[in-house]
C-alpha cells in the first residue's frame, strides 16, 4: 500500500482507486502491457541499420536516438517502425544513453549498437528471460564478424557486454567506453550478438580519430595524469604486445599484425591528443 502512488492511496473505494491508478500510469507515460524497450544510438549509421532494427522486431518498443545524421538513418529507422528522437550527443556516449533510457516506456531496456545484430537464438533467450520475470542484468556474448577474413583474436576477440536490464536503478557513466551499472545481479546469456565493426580500413581510422578525441577529453576531465614518454611510447608498445601476444592476435595471421598495429596507434593517438589538450588546448 505504501508503495502505491499518493493519488491512488487517496481513495479506499475500489472503483475510484482503479480510475486513479489508470490516471497515475498515464501521467508517467507507462504502458503496463509493454515489456521491452530496445534503444539504438545512431550517427550516420545507414549502412547496417536496417538489418540491426529488423533483428529487434521482438521488442515491444524500438527507439532510435539519432545524433542529427545527414544520411538516411532517420528514414530507415522510421520505415522499420522505430520511434526516432533527435538529440545531440556532444561527444558524450553516457549522456546519450541516459537520454535514451528516459525515452523508454517499458520495464526492461536493451541497448544495441547500430552495427550489431541480435541472432535468432539470442532473441529467443531474451524473450524467455522477460517471460520469467526475474530481475537481473544480462551480459551478451558479442562476436566480431568480417565477410572476407577470420579475425577472432587480439583486439577483435569476442567479449561480453552488459546490455539487457530492468530500467529500474540504471546508471551510465563515462564519456566514451561508457559503463552501465544495474543494482540487480549479473547473469550471462548464451546467444550471440553479431558485431560488424568495420567495413574497410578507412572506417577503422575514422572511428579511431573520433574515439581518441573523446578519450583525451575524458582523461583531462577526470584529471588523470600521464607522462609524455609513457603515453606516446610505453603505453602504445604495451598495447601492441598485449593484443598480439597475450590476446593471441598472432593466430589471425596478417590481419592480426594489422589490428595489433592499429591498437598501438589508437593508444598513441589518445595520449598524443591528451598531451596537446593539457599543454596547448589541443592545438599545435
Amino acid at each position: 500500500w505504501r508503495r502505491w502512488p499518493a493519488c491512488w492511496q487517496a481513495s479506499r473505494f475500489p472503483t475510484i482507486r482503479v480510475l486513479l491508478r489508470r490516471k497515475c500510469c498515464a501521467e508517467v507515460d507507462m504502458n503496463p502491457d509493454v515489456t521491452l524497450s530496445a534503444v539504438v544510438l545512431t550517427r550516420n549509421s545507414s549502412a547496417l541499420l536496417e538489418r540491426c532494427l529488423q533483428s529487434l522486431k521482438f521488442a515491444d518498443e524500438l527507439i532510435v536516438i539519432d545524433d542529427f545524421s545527414t544520411d538516411e538513418t532517420a528514414e530507415i529507422s522510421a520505415r522499420c517502425g522505430a520511434k526516432v528522437v533527435k538529440h545531440a550527443m556532444n561527444g558524450d556516449f553516457a549522456a546519450q544513453r541516459r537520454f535514451g533510457i528516459e525515452q523508454c516506456g517499458c520495464k526492461w531496456v536493451l541497448f544495441i549498437d547500430s552495427d550489431e545484430l541480435v541472432s535468432d537464438e539470442l532473441a529467443e533467450e531474451i524473450k524467455h528471460v522477460l517471460q520469467g520475470g526475474e530481475k537481473a542484468a544480462y551480459l551478451l556474448k558479442r562476436e566480431n564478424n568480417f565477410p572476407h577474413y577470420d579475425i577472432t583474436h587480439g583486439s577483435m576477440r569476442s567479449d561480453c557486454v552488459l546490455r539487457l536490464f530492468p530500467k529500474e536503478g540504471l546508471k551510465v557513466e563515462g564519456r566514451v567506453h561508457e559503463t552501465v551499472s544495474s543494482p540487480f545481479p549479473h547473469k550471462k546469456l548464451q546467444g550471440t550478438l553479431l558485431h560488424h565493426p568495420y567495413e574497410n580500413w578507412s572506417a577503422t581510422i575514422r572511428k579511431l580519430d573520433v574515439y581518441t578525441e573523446y578519450l583525451a577529453v575524458q582523461q583531462v576531465e577526470k584529471r588523470r595524469k600521464t607522462g609524455f614518454f609513457t603515453g606516446v611510447f610505453i603505453k602504445p608498445t604495451w598495447a601492441f604486445i598485449k593484443v598480439y601476444f597475450f590476446n593471441k592476435g598472432f593466430l589471425d595471421g596478417r590481419m592480426g599484425v594489422m589490428f595489433a598495429v592499429h591498437h598501438a596507434y589508437y593508444t598513441f593517438m589518445k595520449y598524443a591528443k591528451y598531451y596537446l589538450l593539457v599543454n596547448s588546448g589541443g592545438k599545435f
